[in-house]
């Protein structure tokens, strides 16, 4: 049986923040607000058409080409 700690395997929260102490490390990146990252955004030619809550503190960001129209669920909002 795995009910001793020792024996069962990472919870997926427990792989979650090891993953993100990982890319915190070797990828040299920054904390940005969602105006920053539309500018980013909109610099590439492109445009957000929804924010989705990750199961962490990060988020992800959809953009498509900012000559795509927009869908029924899409918004322009720059809220953050």
């Amino acid at each position: 049986m795995a009910d001793h700690p020792a024996q069962r395997g990472p919870t997926a929260n427990e792989v979650a923040q090891r993953e993100n102490s990982a890319c915190a490390t070797l990828v040299p990146g920054q904390e940005r607000s969602l105006a920053e990252y539309e500018a980013l955004i909109s610099a590439a030619g492109l445009r957000r058409t929804v924010v989705l809550p990750a199961s962490s503190a990060q988020s992800m960001i959809e953009a498509v080409a900012a000559s795509t129209s927009l869908g029924p669920n899409e918004s322009t909002s720059t809220d953050e």
